[in-house]
């Protein structure tokens, strides 16, 4: 007997987990010590400035926006510095960098931690007492938007799975999504923190936010190479797959220095294999007016928001600029792109 659940059944389960990890994912962000503090970057190297006070807050009346802080003192004195406050860590080059900056957060979140704090604003020295949870409250505009986009994405994925599981493509299809919802989630919770997580659990979380980069990546690629037609019957899906998750293993385990020769440039390089997929599929596809029709909105869908994310955010790292478009703001480039596919 072929047992096989039915497309709604799919979806409903597939709604059931997205919002176990929504609970998972706020219950680990609002579980941190909370000064009621929203910080932001100075012009310099020393310090970070305080761009908004929590009325409710331990900080309220005491620091005011505008002030920068210079020094956290717990049981040993802390430095702040930008970095301190990075949306993403790996977007550094270097591994000794990227390690440095979670012992640096465990330093932190430990201060955070044992009650009582010292700040050194301004010239002054100056007591706290953090609470021991976030309010739900706080929580950010970004961190429900970039859950938004986890969520709708994940479920477009395994909605177009559900009604057409008998195509490879649509199978490649849902774990890009899943690899999404695998990157995304993590990067919600530690890009909107309020200062420090614990390190360990930080370090967990971006390699998590990894791990789903290189889930995405893989059938990503492969999707030009079934669709709409199978180019060749070379199994190019798993073993782009494959290599993808090989990558993800040897930066995991740093076996080589650079971020960019494990991460950035195999996206990169995905990328443009996708391009020539896609050119190679336009010319076969030259004498039928119907596959170049779908295959037309299926490139504008597919290639644009990726292409523009990856210019706009991945490209700029590797020349050793900023982004263009901050990570969390991006994913909204990409929701678009699920969007349209599942049309």
């Amino acid at each position: 007997m072929n047992f096989r659940l039915a497309p709604q059944t799919i979806i409903t389960l597939s709604s059931m987990f997205m919002l176990c990890v929504i609970v998972a994912a706020t219950i680990i962000a609002t579980r941190q010590p909370w000064l009621g503090l929203n910080f932001t970057t100075t012009d310099n190297a020393q310090g970070i400035r305080v761009h908004q006070v929590n009325a409710k807050g331990p900080a309220a009346g005491l620091i005011k926006p505008g002030d920068t802080v210079y020094h956290l003192i717990g049981t040993i004195p802390l430095r702040l510095q930008n970095s301190d406050i990075t949306e993403e860590p790996d977007a550094v080059t270097h591994y000794p960098e990227y390690n440095q900056f979670f012992e640096k957060q465990t330093q932190l979140h430990q201060a955070l931690g044992e009650g009582k704090l010292e700040l050194i604003l301004n010239n002054q020295l100056l007591t706290l007492n953090p609470y021991s949870a976030r309010p739900l409250s706080d929580l950010p505009i970004l961190f429900w938007f970039q859950i938004a986009c986890a969520s709708i994405i994940f479920i477009a994925g395994m909605s177009v799975y559900a009604y057409r599981r008998e195509e490879t493509v649509t199978k490649y299809y849902a774990l890009t999504g899943f690899g999404l919802l695998v990157t995304i989630i993590p990067a919600a919770i530690y890009s909107t923190r309020e200062l420090a997580l614990n390190g360990e659990l930080f370090y967990t979380l971006s390699l998590l936010n990894q791990l789903g980069t290189y889930i995405f990546a893989g059938p990503f690629v492969a999707i030009l190479w079934e669709y709409p037609s199978r180019i060749h019957r070379f199994p190019m899906g798993p073993l782009l797959i494959s290599f993808f998750l090989g990558l993800w293993l040897i930066n995991a385990l740093q076996l080589v220095d650079s971020i960019d020769l494990t991460m950035r440039y195999p996206i990169l390089a995905g990328l443009v294999l996708n391009l020539s997929f896609a050119v190679i599929q336009w010319r076969r596809a030259k004498h039928d007016p119907v596959t170049r029709a779908i295959l037309k909105w299926f490139l504008l869908a597919w290639l644009t928001g990726t292409t523009l994310f990856v210019g706009f955010n991945i490209t700029p790292l590797i020349l050793g600029y900023e982004p263009i478009l901050s990570q969390s703001l991006g994913w909204g480039v990409l929701l678009t792109v699920y969007l349209g596919i599942a049309l």
